[in-house]
């Protein structure tokens, strides 16, 4: 514990402080703090601004590496509480420090060792990626050599899958964080591609809406294969060449659930079109994958069609 008065000067040095700091009474009191925090206008500025709001009647706590008497240093952590006379008027600070040099190294190892994994995950996302696109390359190669339209059109649909896959790792080596994906962002970097792999760029605006939603890990791959189901069936069946149109991708929270809706403004699905017995592999994986999701499935038709996935934001069933 120690004292010092409003100008910074220290008045009063106990056993404890001289332990910490290697210091005797006589070589600190009545001297300036600052040969303590060290004198770089920076240190001396926060030390006055410390001294100015507990004046004011305001109870400090800081932390910051602070000199012993043989020009070590340690991580002292401490309370700063007002002095004052039996008038009320401030004489000064007190100061109780603790040395916690340890914890702070602990502390800091614990955040190399953590910026190395990150790295490392940061890197596996980019050779994951890497590796899907190579597959993406081959898939395209193979495909230049199948004449059959059906069948070309089947391969094609598997590698715009692998690609949404490729995207949401490279989605995640850009990102800040690897425990969870952005929905929207991630929709802005798929569905334009998307559309320009169905030649569809002039004739079909996309719009994304929504910010700030994100999606653990664990769902990411089932989301981004799911998102790619409803934008190529828009493209594809919705608006038939020349036909133009938008497509809307929508994000919101909604009592403890995410609520993402596909809208498009195309030809619209059959009055009698039932999405439960529809028995194409497109709609199949969109059931199952809404499933995967742990989600409820809604497909609204009229003047366009409207799909609507319902899922917990946390992993659990979604609400009613």
């Amino acid at each position: 514990m120690l004292q010092i008065d409003s100008d910074g000067r220290v008045t009063s040095w106990n056993p404890g402080a001289e332990r910490l700091f290697g210091f005797e009474s006589d070589e600190v009191l009545g001297r300036d703090f600052a040969q303590l925090t060290g004198t770089d206008e920076a240190k001396v500025r926060t030390l006055q601004e410390e001294i100015f709001r507990v004046s004011h009647g305001s109870r400090q706590e800081d932390a910051q590496w602070l000199k012993r008497k043989d020009g070590s240093r340690f991580w002292a952590r401490w309370i700063s509480e007002p002095v004052c006379d039996d008038a009320g008027e401030l004489l000064g600070l007190a100061k109780v420090l603790r040395d916690e040099t340890e914890r702070e190294a602990a502390q800091e190892a614990i955040r190399k060792s953590l910026a190395e994994k990150e790295e490392l995950l940061k890197e596996v996302h980019h050779r994951v990626k890497n590796n899907l696109q190579v597959i993406t390359s081959l898939l395209n190669m193979q495909a230049r050599q199948i004449e059959n339209p059906h069948v070309l059109a089947q391969f094609e649909e598997a590698r715009n899958r692998v690609f949404s896959i490729a995207a949401i790792h490279e989605s995640l080596y850009r990102s800040a964080s690897f425990s969870a994906i952005d929905l929207a962002a991630y929709a802005r970097q798929l569905a334009p591609d998307l559309v320009r792999f169905y030649s569809a760029q002039d004739r079909i605006q996309v719009n994304v809406i929504g910010e700030g939603i994100t999606l653990e890990l664990e769902r990411a791959v089932p989301y981004g294969l799911l998102l790619n189901e409803l934008v190529s069936n828009a493209c594809k069946h919705a608006f038939p060449s020349p036909r133009k149109g938008s497509i809307v991708l929508s994000f919101q929270h909604e009592n403890g659930d995410i609520q993402m809706t596909v809208t498009d403004d195309g030809r619209g699905l059959p009055k009698d079109f039932d999405y439960r017995r529809a028995s194409s592999l497109g709609l199949k994986l969109v059931r199952s994958l809404a499933r995967q999701l742990r989600g409820s499935l809604d497909i609204e038709a009229g003047a366009g069609t409207a799909v609507r996935v319902r899922f917990p934001e946390n992993g659990g069933m979604p609400h009613a």
